[in-house]
């Protein structure tokens, strides 16, 4: 069966309810998913969702890529009540769509046997976000790459590993005035943000947000940016429930950035 067209929803969801939810879809063989955008005045990328109750496994996803091989441009979407997992070999199978847009919807997201490195991941953007608190054990090169955890109120967001692109957004929390403000972002020691096309520079833009209230004490080194530090870096720091602190000894982590602030309670 091969279907033509702008988008394709494969849907399994009740949203009616919240939890036992376990609907998912099976993607048989011989389906091929002939996917084009749609250019003119009104422009519409080339579209596949998966949507469903059950985890998405890495069989799922490589399926997915088979049935869409060829498609240049994508825009693949995977959302889940539950669990997203990736392992090297559904990884290999997204790396091989040329140009690929992937979105990722869970409750909580595992990259199987992944090295840390920029290569784990190699697509054109990378938007993550996890209900539950985010482990970023899994490297990405892409031209921007959006990670969030803990989007259901509590959880933190962990990054220990190489992000290589042009932009980089790291978020933790519900955002203002949600279930939580207490979600945090930590770069521990492996983490680094850098350019998408040189691993010893660094990004153009860097946003880091996050409910907890943000002290730059706390702030990653300026080498996890790469030789030339934060120098002219676009740098955005926000605290949606908090204040922002620039707290003395600490200079050396902000000083240079073209430097963006936003505190919910107060700047000082």
């Amino acid at each position: 069966v091969t279907l033509h067209t702008n988008r394709v929803e494969l849907a399994a969801s009740d949203s009616s309810e919240t939890d036992g939810r376990t609907a998912q879809i099976a993607l048989g063989e011989g389906v091929n998913l002939d996917l084009d955008a749609i250019t003119g005045t009104t422009l519409a990328p080339a579209t596949l969702v998966l949507d469903q109750d059950g985890a998405i496994d890495s069989a799922a996803v490589s399926r997915l890529a088979d049935a869409a091989a060829g498609v240049t441009d994508l825009s693949l979407q995977l959302r889940s009540n539950d669990a997203v997992s990736l392992d090297t070999a559904a990884r290999a199978d997204l790396a091989g769509l040329s140009g690929l847009d992937l979105a990722i919807v869970g409750r909580t997201f595992s990259a199987l046997d992944a090295t840390q490195t920029a290569s784990d991941f190699t697509l054109s953007s990378l938007d993550l976000t996890t209900r539950e608190a985010l482990d970023v054990d899994f490297g990405v090169t892409a031209e921007s790459v959006s990670l969030a955890g803990g989007a259901g109120g509590t959880g933190d967001l962990l990054l220990r590993s190489a992000l290589h692109a042009d932009t980089i957004r790291l978020l933790a929390g519900d955002g203002a005035g949600g279930e939580g403000s207490a979600s945090k972002i930590e770069i521990a020691a492996g983490g680094s943000l850098r350019s998408r096309s040189d691993a010893s520079a660094q990004p153009t833009r860097v946003d880091l947000i996050q409910d907890a209230a943000l002290d730059s004490a706390a702030l990653p080194d300026a080498e996890v940016f790469g030789a030339a530090g934060v120098a002219g870096l676009d740098y955005r720091l926000e605290s949606r429930d908090g204040a922002i602190s620039l707290s003395a000894g600490s200079a050396a982590k902000f000083t240079g950035s073209r430097l963006d602030l936003r505190g919910q309670t107060g700047i000082d």
